[in-house]
């Protein structure tokens, strides 16, 4: 008779993973939560853009009437006192003329300057030019005022980082055009 034998040995490893493994898995889900946080933000922001893009076409016209009627107004209030201080003197006051439904300009001649500005509710911006002359010498003066949403979702305007309203926008205007130094952005 045959004799068969069988041995059977059983071994059962368990390594425990080295610290460089487990280093190297950290990195990986540390890399992709931030990668997974950077696309949700970078959704947001996109959403927050066609928000802000839908909001401003339809309410941009607004707020281009709304700094329109205030930039009058400034410009009617410092003409009255021009003309309380220089009752016979008209060239001290700042001449306003409408240039169609997205643009505006004014005109002073002392001191002596020409500023335009205009409305752009697809860029979602105001853009102000023009020029100042004192002395034999012309300097360009511009500006770009920016249509924001502020906190509350109502739209605004931005001179650099800061969101101001329509009065402050047309006081800055004004001082484009009449300061001899350069405009100091409005604190709100």
């Amino acid at each position: 008779m045959l004799g068969l034998r069988v041995r059977v040995d059983f071994r059962l490893d368990v390594a425990v993973p080295s610290r460089a493994m487990t280093d190297w898995l950290d990195r990986l889900t540390d890399s992709v939560s931030k990668a997974t946080e950077i696309e949700r933000q970078e959704a947001e922001r996109k959403k927050y853009i066609v928000h802000k893009a839908e909001v401003l076409t339809v309410r941009g016209p607004e707020l281009w009437a709304q700094f329109v009627q205030s930039c009058k107004d400034v410009v009617t209030e410092l003409n009255k006192r021009v003309a309380l201080r220089f009752p016979e003197d008209r060239d001290k006051q700042i001449a306003w003329a409408d240039q169609g439904p997205q643009s505006f300009s004014l005109r002073g001649e002392f001191p002596s300057f020409s500023m335009q500005a205009t409305c752009d509710v697809e860029r979602q911006c105001v853009s102000l030019g023009g020029e100042r002359r004192f002395s034999g010498t012309i300097e360009c003066r511009s500006a770009t005022l920016y249509m924001d949403l502020d906190k509350d979702g109502n739209p605004c305007l931005r001179l650099g980082e800061c969101q101001i309203d329509e009065k402050d926008a047309s006081r800055y205007l004004l001082e484009l055009c009449l300061s001899s130094t350069e405009p100091v952005i409005p604190s709100g």
